[in-house]
């Protein structure tokens, strides 16, 4: 246990009380539109219950499938990091998906990845948490960018990724949070990644925020942990106004959508709470320090919400 706190990318399913999940976020965004598939495993209180999946979600127009397999379709590497769900094999170098009943077929390359900075302290995004038992979801970042290449063929389109944006991420645990707020965009230059969520732990429950900024070799930390707050949080008129502080620092997001898939999330009894998410949600974003810009522009995006209410002060 104690090595996989420094290692995200790795399965931590093995011996976990149940219920059970964990799944990995793959996501390239290119002129073309963005494409996303999310492996993963489902262990229920009941073994009967216990499945693998591989979702799958494009931008414009959003479109969405869930494809489930016997848990015995699924394999991961001892070491390193490699995921395998029937024919389909997901790596930190790049995936390769055969999905014949719904035709789709992909092969993509990664390269040129930018990990995000950690210390003993904050070993991973989740900082001191990442050491503390009990949480009921954790979440990790294992490329905060890196250069896609390859192809997406489905349903007689064929989505071409050339040096396009790509990110990775996973989370692992019980079950999602009751709501959050999950926010990621950027390009090859600044990035972001920002989830605010409820968060119970124990006999507590607050509200979390744990989010990256990266301005080329530079990455900013905005999360509880280390102090930051989340000044405003609103949605209107299909708009997110989110605005966090961390000392001198002050980091506001705008995010805008009229188009959202629908993919599935965990609870305790299963893959069955749908959510949304676009692809392609526009997003500003800026960061001061003193009442100055540090790094402000617009970017194109993913966007999840559930329950905003349920995080507003």
């Amino acid at each position: 246990m104690t090595l996989k706190i420094f290692n995200d990318a790795r399965y931590h399913g093995g011996g976990r009380r149940r219920p059970f999940f964990e799944g990995w976020y793959f996501k390239q965004a290119g002129a073309g539109g963005s494409f996303a598939a999310i492996p993963g495993v489902y262990l229920g209180a009941d073994d009967k219950d216990d499945h693998a999946f591989i979702q799958i979600l494009f931008s414009s127009p959003p479109e969405s499938r869930f494809i489930r397999f016997p848990i015995g379709a699924f394999a991961c590497a001892p070491h390193g990091f490699e995921v395998i769900i029937g024919d389909n094999i997901f790596t930190l170098e790049g995936c390769r998906l055969s999905l014949p009943d719904i035709g789709l077929a992909a092969s993509l390359e990664y390269a040129c990845h930018v990990p995000l900075k950690t210390n003993l302290f904050s070993p991973t995004i989740m900082g001191p948490f990442a050491y503390v038992p009990g949480m009921q979801c954790r979440h990790g970042v294992l490329s905060l960018w890196h250069k896609t290449s390859g192809c997406v063929q489905y349903g007689g389109r064929r989505y071409l990724f050339d040096g396009a944006d790509g990110y990775i991420e996973k989370d692992w645990g019980g079950a999602f949070p009751d709501s959050w707020v999950w926010m990621q965009c950027g390009d090859n230059n600044m990035t972001l990644m920002c989830a605010i969520a409820s968060i119970p732990l124990k006999l507590m429950r607050f509200i979390g925020v744990i989010g990256v900024l990266r301005d080329g070799d530079r990455q900013y930390c905005f999360a509880t942990y280390n102090g930051a707050r989340v000044d405003r949080l609103e949605w209107r008129n299909g708009c997110l106004s989110v605005e966090v502080a961390r000392r001198d620092f002050q980091l506001s997001i705008e995010a805008a959508s009229g188009s959202f898939g629908h993919l599935l999330a965990p609870t305790p009894t299963g893959m069955d709470r749908q959510i949304q998410e676009s692809l392609d949600a526009q997003f500003f974003v800026r960061m001061e320090r003193r009442g100055e810009a540090v790094l402000q522009g617009r970017y194109t995006g993913g966007l999840e919400m559930l329950g905003v209410q349920g995080l507003i002060k």
